[in-house]
């Protein structure tokens, strides 16, 4: 905020309760000009983002300042400030953290690590006080407003691959365990035509059918494909 934001633009929809503006206690932000969201008005308080896309979003900080300081009256009990989001899936907010009245009458920057429900195309951001006093009382402020990401990359880089064109080692690198088959050409026929042998992984023995993979660190993965076939 370090300018009059036009709100709602690119990046926030509404804000009720408050302006774009230098609390009467001062700003919370030592940087540039001082404005911050400062919430002092009567009936609800609270700043939405537009919708974002957040798809590869990691992390969300920001500076918050609940009273404190010469000139802003303290929160009380249960006055406190959340944080929700609103991912496309969902039909209503969602808490994401809640800060304490009496936790943040300096400035602090609160950093979160966004869960996976937060990531994605289309989610709001909101920041909202529980319950205040009216106006001139139990007044907060943020600033400072980041979201970082991972980097996006329009290459997909494959994790995990597995042809079967030399028989695997069970306990490898790869595979833990196979139960009720085993690595060979099918007796029905190659399942893949680009294969030299037509090995697979095929299941045809009594008891319990299955194929295991060792622990896999599949942090950024997005897909997993294979071929398969049943006879009925």
């Amino acid at each position: 905020f370090e300018s009059i934001s036009a709100i709602p633009g690119m990046k926030w929809q509404n804000i009720n309760g408050g302006e774009i503006s230098i609390p009467d206690c001062g700003a919370i932000d030592t940087i540039g000009a001082g404005y911050t969201a400062y919430f002092n008005q009567t009936g609800t308080r609270s700043i939405q983002t537009q919708s974002l896309d957040l798809t590869w979003a990691q992390s969300l900080s920001f500076k918050v300042r609940i009273g404190g300081g010469s000139g802003c009256e303290a929160a009380d009990r249960g006055e406190d400030v959340v944080v929700e989001y609103q991912a496309s899936s969902y039909s209503t907010f969602v808490q994401l953290i809640q800060l304490a009245y009496n936790n943040y009458r300096t400035a602090q920057t609160v950093s979160i690590n966004l869960p996976l429900n937060v990531q994605s195309s289309a989610t709001v951001l909101r920041w909202r006080q529980l319950k205040n006093s009216g106006s001139g009382t139990d007044e907060w402020a943020i600033d400072q407003i980041r979201i970082t990401a991972r980097p996006m990359s329009s290459i997909l880089v494959t994790l995990f691959n597995e042809t079967f064109d030399t028989e695997p080692t069970i306990g490898g690198t790869k595979w833990a365990s196979i139960s009720g088959g085993s690595f060979l050409t099918p007796d029905c026929g190659n399942i893949d035509l680009q294969s030299a042998n037509g090995r697979a992984a095929f299941f045809q023995q009594t008891g319990n059918r299955s194929i295991q993979t060792q622990p896999l660190d599949l942090t950024n993965a997005k897909l997993a494909a294979f071929w398969s076939f049943s006879l009925l």
